[in-house]
This record gives C-alpha cells, structure tokens and sequence, in this order.
C-alpha cells in the first residue's frame, strides 16, 4: 500500500491563517493531505507537481489554491541541482471553518464562498491574477494583526474575482460542490459516485432527476460543462489514479475494478485524460512519492480515505 501522508499542521484555532516563507526551499515534502485550506507560491523552479490525480510538470512561478484534503506536492529537487537557482516558497494556510456558514451567506463573501467550492479540486492562478498575488503575499510575510488580516481577505477577494484561474484536478477526482447547485444535479452526482464502477446508461441517471434522456442530456451539460459520458469516464479515470496511488494492484485490476469494460479502452482513455499511460502514471508517482524517507515529525500516515 502507498502512503499518502498526513500534515499536522501549525494552525490553531485562534488564528486567521498562518503564513510561512522558505527563501531556499528543499521540496523535502512527500506527497500529503491536510484539513487546512492553502495556498502555495513557488518562485523561480520548474518541476513536477501532484495535485489531486493530476500529474504534470510546471515552470517558473506557481500560485495555486488547494482545497481540504486535496493530496498534493511540489518537486523541484532536481531543477535545483541542475542550475544552482534557489527557488522560494511561500504558504498560507487557513482553517477549513475559518469562513462559517453565516459569513459566507453574507452577500460581499459570496465570491469568496465560491473560490471556496471550487478550490476541492485545487486552482491554478495565471496572467495578472498571479502577479497580483506574488506581490501581495510578498507582503504578507511582513504583516501582523489586523492590518494582515485585512491584506488576507483582500487577496482572497482577488483570487475570488479572478477569470485567469483554471481547477487542476479532473472533474472525477472529488464529487463537486458547487455553493449554487440545486437538489436534482445534486442527486445525480451522488448517483454517479455512488455506482460509477457498474454499467450506467444515460437512462438510469436521467431517471434519477426524473427527466427523459434527451433532456436530461441538455441538463447536464449545462450543469456540468462535460456530456454525461465525459463526465463518468473522468470519474472512472480519477478512480483509478488514486488506485494506481494507493494500492498494488496491476492495470489490468485497476481497469475493470475502475468501471471499464476492456483493458485496450482503458488504456487508451487514461492516456487521453492524462496524457500518459497507466504504467507511466505509476512511475512517475513512485518516483515523487521517494520523498517519504524524509518525512519529518509533522507529517504522520493518514489512515483515513479522503483525498
């Protein structure tokens, strides 16, 4: 079994957040999770990050915002060594119910309420969005008190605001939480989590929302963004990254475990989502998670089943 490790984080429940500057960060950090909400600015690397099922490679400047329990991981190890640049880091993180239920109906925190939502499956920040952001949270390491505060839920507003962001994650890794989402799409979703693995018809989960098929089909994609079928292979994809991640299982178990009914169409569709195969998924995912060797006494093995 792979570990996803558990981040015992610094934050109390006294504080707003807490922020934390790495002017020559290491990237000793294994793949891991933590209830806290954060946000990461890495400067001056390139690398490999893990966010969630998503496995890619970035450059330069990162600010991106995770959600709870999204697992995550940067590693830049090797540009370092590569060029002798020092790269830096920045993090702040904030307690999952800093923003209760009557703040965020309060109608100036309803952008907020919605970053919030949709940072479940973690967001990339680009353009001037980002520039904004380096400046700010350059500034917040040297801020206290209140007027820090104020900086805070001014770059939230920002974030909140923003049209240069896109969601990391694939629409399969967690279910979806939209703040706006009525009951009947929400039954859906659970339908889908719920039976994902078996041979769903459109049919099946139009009845569910008691529509006919056709216009369930319109229904959704307006919901949704993604077709119905998009929608549950995504699902089935992500599945079947955290199964690659957590457990020993060959492809060939994975894939029908996953949902998928032939080994050829699994391979084909993961490499269609995630640009890579199965096989090199796992890798590249054995490769990061080498990290754990130097886990430190902040991290613990998570037990739990969230991501």
């Amino acid at each position: 079994m792979k570990r996803v490790y558990r981040e015992i984080t610094p934050v109390t429940s006294k504080d707003v957040f807490r922020v934390f500057s790495y002017p020559e960060a290491e990237f000793k950090y294994p793949l891991h999770h933590h209830p806290e909400y954060e946000i990461n600015l890495v400067l001056n690397s390139k690398g490999t990050r893990i966010v969630g099922d998503s496995v890619g490679e970035y450059e330069d400047d990162e600010l991106v915002l995770l959600g709870p329990y999204i697992q995550h991981c940067w590693d830049g190890a090797a540009h370092v060594a590569d060029s002798g640049v020092v790269p830096s880091v920045i993090v702040v993180q904030f307690h999952k119910d800093l923003f209760s239920n009557n703040w965020l109906m309060k109608e100036a925190f309803i952008p907020i309420r919605i970053l919030l939502g949709e940072s479940s499956r973690g967001l990339e920040f680009f353009g001037e969005t980002r520039k904004k952001g380096i400046e700010i949270l350059k500034g917040l390491s040297n801020l206290s008190g209140f007027p820090a505060t104020l900086a805070f839920f001014e770059f939230l507003y920002i974030l909140a605001t923003s049209t240069e962001k896109r969601q990391i994650a694939s629409a399969g890794y967690v279910v979806p939480t939209p703040y706006f989402r009525n009951k009947r799409i929400e039954d859906v979703y659970n339908y889908i989590n719920q039976y994902f693995k078996k041979d769903l018809q459109l049919a099946e989960v139009a009845a569910v929302a008691n529509m006919s098929p056709s216009a369930f089909s319109h229904y959704f994609k307006k919901c949704s963004n993604k077709s119905f079928i998009q929608f549950l292979v995504e699902k089935r994809v992500s599945y079947a990254c955290k199964m690659l991640l957590e457990t020993e299982c060959t492809v060939r178990e994975i894939c029908f475990e996953s949902g998928f009914n032939n080994l050829s169409n699994f391979n084909r569709l993961f490499k269609k989502y995630k640009k890579v195969t199965p096989k090199a998924y796992r890798l590249s995912l054995e490769r990061d998670l080498l990290h754990a060797k130097h886990v430190g006494r902040f991290f613990a093995v998570d037990s739990e089943k969230e991501n």
